[in-house]
């Protein structure tokens, strides 16, 4: 019997497509159609607010109105609805799930600190992007909804993640599930990824000195349907 492909495979495989499309894709216009509504403190029943470095990037960008000035994927692109089947099989659903919250959080982690114009708009498309080729229909869908309502934030690393923070944990809402603590979201998703540092240039080639961070048993995440790994009583702390 053939193998199957595995779930992470296909979640870079995903990935990979969303580059090339965003690259290659033909210049087009776009019209401001979202309006870059951040939640308001209290909203969730947990009481999650959102973080101080949210504030600053809603009041004044619109990612979908940004991509249109600068000629980047059409306004039926992005905001075009799922393209993909429903997925039925719970076990599958969870196995891509895992891996597609891990690879969404190490983006948003290890995004420019200060990015340029075009590092914001590419940030973008990948999500408006990701949103419609997820191998998930449904989970697509719930995805989709919240980003009509949660844009995404983009003016720095720490706005990106925590807003994917946030995002996450609205679905932890919806399904009853304890809030993350999005004050350690950049550190759980480190990957370690960076310039060379005088300990990694001292090692024996072929190794790294710095080790991979072990990860965290027991996630259990959909897209659309998920948690975080979390400290009993976690709440998110407002900025």
């Amino acid at each position: 019997m053939p193998r199957r492909p595995s779930i992470t495979l296909i979640a870079l495989l995903v990935t990979a497509l969303l580059f090339f499309f965003f690259v290659f894709s033909p210049s087009s216009s776009s019209s401001n159609i979202l309006q870059n509504r951040q939640p308001t403190a209290g909203e969730l029943k947990s009481g999650q607010e959102k973080p101080a470095a949210l504030l600053a990037d809603a009041k004044n960008y619109d990612p979908i109105e940004a991509l249109g000035k600068s000629g980047g994927p059409s306004q039926e692109l992005i905001t075009g609805a799922p393209i993909m089947e429903h997925l039925a099989n719970e076990t599958i659903k969870a196995e891509l799930g895992r891996a597609s919250w891990k690879l969404f959080h190490t983006i948003l982690a290890q995004y420019p600190v200060k990015p340029t114009e075009n590092e914001r708009e590419t940030l973008s498309s990948y999500i408006y992007l990701f949103s419609r080729v997820y191998p998930c229909g449904q989970c697509a869908e719930h995805f989709q909804k919240m980003l009509k309502k949660y844009p995404p934030q983009t003016s720095s690393r720490e706005a990106a993640s925590q807003w994917g923070c946030f995002v996450h944990n609205v679905v932890n809402e919806r399904l009853k599930k304890p809030i993350f603590d999005c004050n350690e979201i950049s550190d759980k998703y480190n990957c370690g990824c960076g310039p060379d540092d005088k300990k990694n240039k001292d090692a024996p080639e072929g190794k790294d000195a710095t080790p991979a961070k072990k990860e965290v048993a027991g996630t259990e995440s959909v897209l659309g349907e998920t948690k975080i790994d979390h400290a009993p009583n976690d709440k998110v702390r407002g900025g």
